[in-house]
């Protein structure tokens, strides 16, 4: 009996031993519906996307997330559809967050990105409402191909800390507020290229673009283009290489507590109330 008992416990162990560890679900959609009915995913392990999991929100298919949650990583598929409304969608890990359909960020909502990598833009996120938030810490942001990322609301907050490529055929478009803002005591951290088209813009007027203490270049165009739009270089930004143009026109404010030098131009400086303000030891120089 006692050889029975120890081959029994010493078969249990290896067992035990042998036994594969939880792995994290990917959850692909299958329908439209809510983030939060099982109907809408096709996961083996059955159930909704939760934290350690990745979601996939398939072409064609509009899916509601209307709790807070959090997952590892989200694909938003071309022709897919993805609102958060109402509450926070959290991505932890740094498989990251690739948009190629749409994301729309509700009012009283927020997408937090906080686990560092690659947040990449092919289609569009928009801000729509108030107080909608889009936060990204420790992540680089890219929009590329046709990508395009929308402030629509007066208080829509982009909060960005991290690196910001924006390429030639894109947009990011403020109409609420923005800051991107680095690490204090690293130059490169908040770094922005800019080869496509950078842009406080709202027509009910108070877009604020805040660009600090960061590193910024490229080749695209800077601009205030609203009444009461301010497009903002604070103290301790830097540039390398910059070749943009900047355009101020219907009553939007270039505003420079730096030092700005480009190679690009004042494209385009027109309309009641557009102003160049420069501060106090601080200039921007344009080649033309």
């Amino acid at each position: 009996m006692k050889t029975l008992i120890g081959f029994t416990t010493l078969f249990l162990s290896l067992v035990t031993f042998e036994m594969p560890s939880a792995r994290a679900a990917e959850f692909r959609s299958i329908c439209s519906g809510a983030w939060d009915n099982a109907s809408t995913w096709d996961c083996a392990s059955g159930g909704t996307p939760q934290a350690g999991d990745t979601a996939i929100v398939r072409s064609n298919d509009n899916v509601t997330i209307s709790a807070n949650r959090s997952v590892d990583s989200l694909t938003v598929e071309s022709g897919g559809i993805l609102t958060i409304d109402g509450c926070k969608l959290t991505i932890l890990d740094s498989g990251g967050l690739t948009v190629n359909g749409s994301v729309t960020v509700k009012t009283n909502s927020e997408m937090d990105l906080c686990g560092g990598g690659t947040v990449v833009i092919n289609g569009i996120v928009i801000l729509d409402g108030d107080t909608a938030e889009l936060s990204v810490t420790d992540y680089d942001l890219v929009i590329d191909g046709s990508g395009e990322v929308l402030g629509k609301s007066d208080s829509a907050r982009f909060n960005i800390d991290g690196d910001i490529a924006v390429t030639l055929t894109t947009k990011l478009i403020v109409g609420g507020a923005m800051e991107i803002r680095g690490l204090a005591g690293e130059v490169h951290a908040g770094k922005l290229v800019n080869n496509g088209l950078v842009e406080a813009h709202n027509p009910g007027g108070g877009s604020i673009l805040l660009l600090d203490r960061g590193l910024y270049g490229g080749i695209g165009v800077y601009a205030a283009t609203t009444s009461g739009s301010v497009l903002r270089f604070r103290s301790g930004t830097a540039t390398a290489g910059m070749g943009a143009d900047f355009e101020v026109k219907n009553g939007g404010l270039l505003k420079v507590e730096s030092n700005i030098s480009t190679t690009g131009k004042l494209r385009k400086m027109s309309g009641s109330g557009s102003k160049i303000r420069v501060g106090r030891a601080s200039s921007i120089k344009f080649n033309q």
